[in-house]
């Protein structure tokens, strides 16, 4: 039958022909029109249509009533399509179900069941729970020796969405010690110089504190570098194995250099005489040891500028000025 009101009219003839009526009513309760709310609680976000729970999150099942019916008696709810049903007799919180490290997906239906055993209609609920800390990322490779003004990145990136991460930078050089924490979503990109302009060389540390917007977190290995703030000028000395004379701050007529760059760096160099008579130079950078000469120069000032370019790309000039004494006048 469906749900409404039933009439049973018994009419009564007793041995002696007398007659009594007897009316009996009923409703008939055949349905349950109401169905449970299920709603995300605590630690969630919806993105797209997708709500994403993190480790405490929770779905309030709520709405236990049976409208026009007989009463409500519990919920009955089912996971992921399976057929053994989770009951409750009263609104409360559920934790999905979930896998450790990963995000997991899942779909929950529930319905209410009254008290004579009715059945209403599902409602269903999608969602993910998200236990998968980020992935971390540092750069340069460790080992390597930067600079104070070589970029280095950190990254903390989730499959999800990212929260506020921290990175820890220590500086060493064996007397001394300074520290300082950033903190970035996402990715973070600077120098040495940009964190404290004022350290020499030494070891570098650092590590990355990666967590996601539900909380889920994880620690890098820790990353060491060599910090490289001094440049290394080109080593330049007269070759005096060729009869060039040098005493002091003194050459006579005939001048002979030999230039070597750092490990993986170059150099230019530029020559000149007060006199204007005699020039010279290296414009394309050289990378290996180079010996030149300038002969019969007349007496004077010579000067021989050297610009090196080392390894990380950082730049200096050296200027080297010597007294021609090509001549005696007395």
């Amino acid at each position: 039958m469906d749900s409404g009101t039933i009439w049973l009219n018994i009419t009564t003839i007793d041995a002696f022909g007398r007659t009594t009526v007897d009316v009996y009513s009923y409703i008939v309760d055949a349905e349950v029109t109401s169905s449970p709310i299920l709603s995300p609680s605590s630690n969630n976000i919806q993105i797209g249509l997708t709500n994403y729970f993190g480790p405490n999150g929770k779905v309030a099942l709520s709405n236990l009533v049976d409208a026009g019916g007989i009463g409500p008696d519990y919920f009955e709810c089912f996971w992921n399509g399976m057929g053994t049903a989770v009951t409750y007799t009263s609104t409360t919180l559920i934790s999905p179900p979930n896998s450790g490290g990963q995000v997991t997906a899942f779909t929950l239906k529930c319905r209410i069941v009254d008290q004579i055993g009715n059945q209403g209609n599902f409602t269903w609920f999608n969602g993910s729970v998200d236990l998968k800390a980020p992935l971390t990322s540092i750069s340069p490779l460790s080992g390597n020796t930067i600079t104070e003004n070589t970029s280095i990145m950190f990254g903390s990136n989730d499959s999800i969405l990212n929260g506020t991460s921290t990175a820890t930078i220590t500086w060493s050089n064996g007397s001394s010690q300074w520290n300082t924490t950033v903190t970035f979503n996402g990715t973070w990109t600077g120098t040495i110089a940009g964190l404290n302009s004022n350290l020499g060389d030494g070891t570098v540390t650092a590590t990355v504190l990666g967590k996601d917007w539900f909380g889920n977190q994880v620690t890098s290995s820790t990353w060491s570098w060599t910090l490289n703030t001094t440049i290394v000028s080109t080593v330049v000395s007269f070759d005096t194995s060729q009869g060039m004379v040098n005493i002091g701050n003194y050459v006579g007529e005939d001048v002979r250099f030999t230039a070597t760059p750092p490990t993986g760096g170059s150099f230019t160099s530029t020559f000149r005489h007060s006199k204007g008579t005699t020039s010279g130079s290296h414009s394309t950078a050289q990378n290996t040891t180079q010996t030149w000469s300038f002969t019969g120069m007349d007496s004077g000032t010579i000067w021989l500028n050297i610009t090196t370019t080392d390894a990380f790309g950082r730049t200096t000039v050296d200027v080297y000025s010597y007294i021609v004494d090509a001549e005696v006048t007395s």
